[in-house]
């Protein structure tokens, strides 16, 4: 069970892209999740630029546990009343989706690594 992840928009790109900063992590390091889009309910996040699997699981698992205000912020930010749904994501080129019920971090770095396996094999 991940931390519940808490969010608070920081700024908006002329791309239409949002960064959230992720407040409260026990990370000292600060933590953003950049939106590149919210449609119909998924969220289509890219991960920070040295972020490891193990540690950007750990947040957007943490998207979808009782007390996050991802969803909230999400919906404020883009102006709409969607469900949330999901979050796909590109980490290494492999993408990654994760919903309620796969957001357990395990399961989604299992899933990366998978992907990971397949574009090796597809590669040769």
């Amino acid at each position: 069970m991940a931390q519940a992840t808490l969010v608070k928009l920081e700024k908006t790109n002329a791309d239409g892209s949002m960064y959230f900063r992720v407040i409260g992590d026990e990370n000292a390091q600060e933590r953003y999740i950049k939106v590149i889009s919210y449609t119909y309910g998924w969220a289509v996040v890219m991960p920070s630029p040295c972020e490891y699997i193990d540690d950007f699981a750990e947040v957007i698992c943490g998207c979808f546990e009782k007390g996050s205000n991802f969803h909230k912020e999400l919906n404020k930010a883009y102006g709409k009343n969607s469900a949330f749904k999901g979050i796909d994501f590109s980490f290494n080129d492999v993408l990654v989706s994760v919903t309620k019920r796969n957001c357990d971090k395990d399961t989604v770095i299992e899933n990366y690594r998978k992907g990971v396996k397949y574009r090796k094999k597809s590669a040769e």
